[in-house]
């Protein structure tokens, strides 16, 4: 069985994974959500500062200083939880079989790495080909989701 036959992995024929209406909707639902959390977080911290410059001008600062640095900290640590996760693996065409043959090896070398077969005892098999190897390896992964999904 092609890896590209596989009902996990579905491609539009461009190429790139399908997008549903229900992710898009779903993302801007998110988005939105996200921005309103951000505008109430930062209209509390300003009337707590507030409270502080009345209590004392120095408290109140310190606490504005604080509030600037865990705002900066949160950034950077979301950019660099970012930048560190690996880019997608372009799905080639079939018939170009080094490409493919090198898609399939850097599939199984994540996929080795990936704690969910560990755990559940995935033994990767030097009998069988990567194509035949990997769709195994999902299969596994999907019933996972499943279970943690229930």
């Amino acid at each position: 069985m092609a890896l590209s036959e596989n009902p996990v992995i579905q491609k539009e024929s461009s190429g790139r994974l399908k997008k549903s209406p229900l992710r898009n909707l779903l993302v801007t639902v998110a988005a939105i959500l996200l921005v309103s959390f951000i505008v109430i977080m930062i209209n509390q911290a300003a009337q707590l500062v507030d409270l502080a410059m009345q209590i004392h001008p120095t408290f109140g600062k310190v606490l504005f200083g604080f509030f600037i640095l865990l705002a900066l900290a949160t950034a950077v640590w979301t950019i660099l939880l970012i930048v560190g996760l690996e880019k997608p693996l372009p799905i080639p065409d079939e018939t170009d079989t080094e490409a493919y043959t090198l898609f399939l090896s850097q599939l199984k070398k994540r996929l080795k790495g990936n704690p969910y077969l560990k755990q559940k005892g995935f033994v990767w098999s030097d009998e069988k080909p990567d194509i035949e190897a990997i769709p195994e390896a999902i299969a596994v992964l999907d019933e996972e989701g499943r279970q943690i999904i229930r």
